[in-house]
């Protein structure tokens, strides 16, 4: 389907375990890995990663990997998901972290279609490993999730969806 993509958020700057993303797991950058996964999926993959010289070496990787790369803002991750969006007009976004190696693509696949059928602003996975799962978001959505906190750098986005002031249309 042309109206979804997967998003594959990178960063090297991690607080917790730096350049993560680079860190190699049989001879090659864990996001080689998430990338190859990934591309046994039905949809394009693009991904998102910071401007700046820190994540040169990232996007080489990614780019190496031959899936379109997007740069954007190195501080805000929902803007940067925002800017991808306005650029390439998708209007679903399957939300992978480079955290999440171990992509499950067949629960991604009824998550798609679940959420599609039900016409979700939002969906995740809860009860599977971490690190096998994903989100899916209506682009609208995060659209509206970023004109209401703009002036906040929300790391964790889907925090915004899963709280009680998200307003249901």
């Amino acid at each position: 389907m042309n109206d979804i993509a997967i998003f594959l958020i990178a960063r090297t700057n991690s607080k917790r375990l730096p350049r993560k993303a680079l860190l190699q797991l049989f001879n090659k950058p864990t996001i080689v890995h998430s990338v190859e996964r990934l591309k046994n999926s039905d949809y394009p993959i693009i991904g998102l990663i910071p401007t700046g010289e820190q994540d040169d070496e990232l996007n080489s990787a990614l780019i190496n990997t031959g899936i379109e790369v997007f740069r954007g803002d190195p501080e805000n991750p929902l803007k940067r998901i925002i800017d991808c969006i306005e650029k390439y007009q998708y209007k679903y976004i399957i939300r992978i972290t480079h955290d999440d190696l171990l992509v499950d693509l067949k629960i991604m696949n009824l998550m798609v279609r679940y959420f599609l059928k039900k016409e979700l602003d939002y969906t995740y996975t809860a009860l599977i490993p971490e690190g096998c799962g994903c989100e899916i978001y209506k682009a609208s959505a995060l659209k509206k999730a970023y004109e209401k906190n703009k002036n906040y750098n929300i790391e964790g986005i889907s925090n915004y969806f899963r709280n009680d002031d998200y307003e249901w249309d």
